[in-house]
Formats: structure tokens, C-alpha cells, sequence
């Protein structure tokens, strides 16, 4: 189509990561001397990211003419929530979603028991994951769920967990149980290294971007605008919607999957 019309796709707004490759490499030697010492298949390495899910906005991508090199935006909305996704290499274990709000039960829950939702459902006033939450969550989902999946899997209870650097993170100690226990990966090497990063949450953020223009677009006719429809959004809708875009995602992840073999294997030679 670019070539035929002159039409290009224009980002309305975006940004880069630095990334550390001196670090990265550092860090695969810790890894290794880890899968060597606890002797980890791919199904025993788990990693979980957490990105911001801005569930009210628009897609930041248009159609321009190959004159057009900027595109004009709309106020952004900042209505949000934290989205966590944790699941092992080999796509055979995915944990429920973390799903991060303000309020301690939304008046959307009304009726509704927290437990009962698809997702792992967690309040915070800065929507964002802490030390006393990561810590909860570990110890009360993490861990059973894992070891429940690996009995099932006639596997050793053993596993890591890769995780991402928070601002001020817990220490390992912290999240270890027994012979299940977390690494944090260093700064600046999450676009590199993080396997969740490695497409697995762009493509969960497209499916629920995708669902979101879907129901907004089953609504046309109704004499209503489209930005006064995304009003109406609320995280209950949100958490249906994240959690059907998790479970459809066809191939397990994959991303981690190709980084933790490459992982296991180079740590293995």
C-alpha cells in the first residue's frame, strides 16, 4: 500500500529505552551458574512484567500521506491500571493476571466476590506493583501455583523467577521458598533480556486494544460519540477483556520461550 499510494504509518507519540549490553552479558553468567546448579528445564523458569494499561485510550497509529509527517493526537486519557503477565518458557504455565487499580473493591465489583474474578485483582493508590504487594502475591499465588503445575508435570519441585528491578524491590530472600526462589534482572537491560518483553505484552496489548475497538465499534449507530463511549469503560469491563486477551494468546510465550531455551541451552555447553 506505501508504495502504490504514498501511504505510511505515523506513531503519535512514543519513546525508546536505553538498554545495558554489558550488563546483560554479566548477567547471563549468574544465570547460568543457576540452571547448572539447580540443574532447570525451561518449564521451571518463570518470568512476570508489568507494563500500564491506559484502558480508555485510542490506538497511537494512523494512516498519513507520504507528505504527512506528524499527525495530530487527542487529549490523552489517564485513566489507567498495571497489568502484570507471569507465565514459564515453555507457554505451559500462565498465572491469572495481576491486575492493579485505586480502589480496594470498585463499585463496578458491587455483588461481585474479588476471588471470584479471572484475574488476580490488587489495589494500590499509586496503581502500582510494591514491595508488600510483589511479596504477597508470591507467596500466596506464585509459589502454589507453581508447585501445583510442576507435580502435575511429574517435575521436581524447583523453579526461578525472573523479574524486573522495581524502584525499591524486595530483596530475593524475600521471595524465596524453599527451592523456589527469584532473580532480578539488572537495570537497563528489560528491551534486551526481559522475556516478557520480547513481544509478549505489545501482543497482549494489541489483543485488548483490538477487543476494545470491537465493542466500541458494536455500539455505532447509538448517537453517541466514541470518546463519550470510552467513558463508559470500567475495570470490570478491563479485567474481562485483559483476561480474555491472556488466554487467547495462541502460541503460550512465545518470546520468553526462545529467550529462556537460548538461555538454558548456552548455559548448558
Amino acid at each position: 500500500m506505501e508504495k502504490r499510494h504514498g501511504i505510511h504509518v505515523l506513531s503519535i507519540s512514543g519513546g525508546k529505552l536505553s538498554s545495558n549490553p554489558e550488563e546483560a552479558t554479566n548477567f547471563f553468567k549468574k544465570f547460568e551458574d543457576l540452571v547448572k546448579e539447580k540443574a532447570l528445564s525451561i518449564q521451571q523458569i518463570y518470568n512476570v512484567d508489568e507494563t500500564d494499561l491506559y484502558y480508555r485510550i485510542l490506538p497511537t497509529k494512523t494512516l498519513a500521506s507520504r507528505k504527512e509527517v506528524a499527525a495530530p493526537g487527542y487529549k490523552r486519557n489517564k485513566d489507567r491500571v498495571t497489568v502484570s503477565l507471569c507465565g514459564n518458557a515453555s507457554g505451559t504455565h500462565k498465572l491469572p493476571v495481576i491486575l492493579i487499580g485505586k480502589s480496594v473493591k470498585p463499585r463496578v465489583f458491587k455483588n461481585i466476590t474479588v476471588k471470584s474474578l479471572p484475574v488476580h485483582y490488587t489495589p494500590s493508590k499509586t496503581v502500582w506493583m510494591n514491595q508488600d504487594l510483589l511479596i504477597e502475591w508470591f507467596h500466596s499465588e506464585f509459589v502454589p501455583s507453581a508447585k501445583k503445575h510442576l507435580k502435575s508435570q511429574k517435575l521436581p519441585i524447583k523453579a526461578l523467577l525472573l523479574l524486573d528491578i522495581a524502584p525499591f524491590p524486595p530483596s530475593e530472600d524475600e521471595l524465596k521458598d524453599d527451592n523456589i526462589q527469584s532473580v532480578f534482572f539488572p537495570p537497563n537491560v528489560k528491551a534486551l533480556i526481559q522475556p516478557m518483553d520480547q513481544g509478549v505484552i505489545e501482543s497482549v496489548n494489541r489483543k485488548y486494544r483490538r477487543k476494545l475497538l470491537t465493542d466500541l465499534s458494536e455500539e455505532d449507530g447509538k448517537n453517541i460519540s466514541v470518546i463519550d463511549l470510552l467513558k463508559q469503560i470500567n475495570v470490570k469491563e478491563v479485567v474481562y477483556m485483559i483476561d480474555e486477551s491472556w488466554s487467547v494468546e495462541a502460541t503460550g510465550i512465545h518470546a520468553s520461550e526462545v529467550v529462556a531455551k537460548y538461555l538454558v541451552t548456552k548455559s548448558n555447553q
